[in-house]
C-alpha cells in the first residue's frame, strides 16, 4: 500500500504507535528494525494541497540509508514510505517522511 493511502488523520491516530522499518520497497526481503511513529507533524493546506511531516524513530541503524523503504504497523498494515535520516537520539536514527500533496 502506498503512504499516500492514508489520510493525516490515520496517521495521527497512530501517534507513538510501534512499527517496523524493512529497508527497500515491497519486494525486498532485508531485515525489519523496531521503530516508533514518534511525530506526526502539523498539516498545513494550501491552494488545493497538503504538506505534514512524520518521524520515525529506528532502533539499531548501523547504515542509515535514505530511500524507498517499508513501514509495518502491529495491524498489519504495510506502507511504502520514502524515508530520510535526520539525526541519531542516542541508539536509535531519526527518518523523516514528508508529503506534499493534493487535496481531494
Amino acid at each position: 500500500m502506498m503512504a499516500d493511502a492514508l489520510r493525516y488523520e490515520e496517521f495521527r491516530a497512530r501517534l507513538a504507535s510501534e512499527c517496523s522499518v524493512r529497508y527497500g520497497d515491497a519486494d525486498a526481503t532485508g531485515p525489519s528494525l523496531p521503530a516508533v511513529l514518534a511525530e506526526v507533524g502539523e498539516r498545513r493546506e494550501q491552494q488545493g494541497f497538503e504538506s505534514f511531516a512524520l518521524l520515525f524513530h529506528v532502533e539499531n541503524v548501523e547504515a542509515p540509508q535514505q530511500g524507498s523503504h517499508v513501514v509495518r504497523f502491529a495491524d498489519g498494515t504495510e506502507l511504502d514510505v520514502f524515508l530520510v535520516p535526520i539525526a541519531r537520539d542516542g541508539a536509535r536514527l531519526v527518518y523523516e517522511a514528508v508529503f506534499n500533496r493534493a487535496t481531494s
